[in-house]
């Protein structure tokens, strides 16, 4: 049968949470039109038994890609370069699919010709299961139906809520940056570049786990790989610059100055020494040299960095780590 839907699922050490991620999927009548991806990046634990377990019970659907450890970057190489369903979406393992609504997904996906579809996404704790919330791309009256190109900037374009057409991503490699943390934004912006036309769907599709510990996104998770987070920043300023096409300037300008804004906010919960104010002052001067239109248009925090010639360095990043500790 036709697979509608690729799903890469990015697997690093994830013994805990695949069964219930695959499980998501398998357990709806929408599974044989879709095609499971299993990558497992290089795990140490019992990741990759637990997914050939799975390759056995559904072998018309799942299939394994084991390497070396390489990031999620190049989980979604891997799963990009052998899918072959119609639309391709990725997925961490950590995370799951809201079962009841894959079915109307996989319908809708099965009808449209959009180069890329939105969907919702909600956030869940870990700890207890609760949903944090629900965001919805066309929460503000957008239409369910256009051209990329005429989309508001400030709508949430994230990883979370897209699904692409596998061959714009397979006629020429989209090639996602190796061994780096945080490139979930890079992998929307190059394959936004490539869509001339979107479609909406009224339904929550991803589930995302937060409040795990080690996630990227926790606070011990960036101060771990802070280096990462401005080294994919610059991957991305870097093609906005170089190859983004003019007309999706605007909305792509505007996920990059959240990811600036974040770029500092990491620097501020760092220890506050001499070689992390370097870090941030020669960051700050990179931004103003390189890329002056995203420049002035930054929080109280950095503004006031800036009048004190970073003096109040040391003062801001005390008081910023010690709210963030609350």
């Amino acid at each position: 049968m036709e697979k509608i839907l690729s799903i890469g699922v990015a697997a690093y050490n994830v013994q805990d949470y695949l069964e219930e991620c695959v499980n998501s999927i398998v357990n709806t009548d929408a599974a044989r039109k879709i095609e499971l991806i299993i990558v497992d990046d290089g795990s140490r634990d019992n990741t990759k038994v637990i997914s050939e377990k799975f390759c056995e019970m559904y072998p018309d659907i799942i299939r394994l890609v084991s390497k070396e450890n390489g990031g999620w970057g190049s989980t979604l190489n891997s799963s990009i370069a052998v899918a072959t369903g119609k639309y391709f979406k990725q997925l961490d393992a950590d995370d799951m699919f809201i079962t009841n609504n894959l079915m109307s997904f996989i319908d809708f996906l099965e009808q449209t010709d959009a180069d890329i579809v939105f969907s919702k996404y909600q956030s869940f704790s870990d700890e207890t299961g609760e949903v944090i919330a629900v965001i919805d791309p066309f929460s503000k009256g957008i239409p369910y139906k256009g051209y990329v190109k005429d989309l508001p900037w400030d709508i949430l374009v994230l990883m979370h809520t897209i699904a692409v057409k596998t061959e714009l991503l397979t006629q020429k490699p989209i090639n996602i940056t190796e061994h780096c943390f945080y490139t979930d934004v890079e992998f929307v912006i190059k394959a936004l570049n490539r869509c001339k036309t979107y479609a909406g769907i009224d339904a929550i599709i991803y589930s995302y786990r937060l409040d795990r510990v080690g996630q990227s996104v926790s606070i011990e998770g960036k101060r771990k790989h802070y280096k990462d987070h401005e080294k994919a920043l610059k991957e991305n300023l870097y093609f906005y610059k170089t190859e983004l096409c003019d007309e999706l300037k605007g909305l792509v300008s505007n996920r990059i100055k959240r990811m600036i804004d974040y770029n500092y906010e990491i620097l501020f919960i760092l220890e506050p020494n001499k070689e992390h104010k370097k870090m941030l002052t020669e960051f700050d001067m990179y931004i103003k040299n390189d890329f002056p239109e995203f420049y002035d248009n930054v929080g109280k925090k950095v503004k006031l960095l800036r009048i004190s010639k970073f003096v109040l360095y040391t003062c801001i990043v005390k008081i910023n780590t010690k709210m963030k500790s609350k």
